[in-house]
């Protein structure tokens, strides 16, 4: 009977050590293979989303500027105006009054503009 008692408890203690160390360990290292995959996804959306700004900002040689709608309707609601607009900057983009309309803005590629800045 003693035996069988010692090998139950070692059971018991292997168990334990099982739930206490090895499952956080393996539950640790998925969650962080998960945490790369969307930090890499999310690197890549925005990547893929400012170089097509840089496309609608540069296509056409003699348009230096675009309107914010302009730019908008491409992207439709899948971005808030914020976050469209913190797009623009990362891709090297910049927001120019209007002479004629002190409430409208242009954008366009600080390359391309430099005639523009002060």
């Amino acid at each position: 009977m003693t035996i069988g008692l010692v090998i139950i408890n070692k059971g018991h203690r292997m168990t334990n050590l099982v739930e206490k160390i090895v499952v956080p360990i393996v539950i640790g290292i998925m969650a962080s293979g998960a945490t790369i995959y969307v930090s890499e996804s999310n690197r890549q959306e925005k990547e893929n989303v400012e170089t097509t700004l840089r496309y609608l900002l540069t296509h056409k040689e003699e348009w230096k500027l675009r309107s914010y709608s302009a730019i908008k309707q491409y992207f439709g609601d899948a971005y808030s105006d914020e976050e469209l607009k913190r797009h623009l900057i990362s891709a090297g983009a910049l927001r120019f009054p209007d002479n004629e309309n002190p409430d409208k803005y242009w954008w366009g590629l600080t390359s391309k503009n430099l005639d523009r800045l002060k």
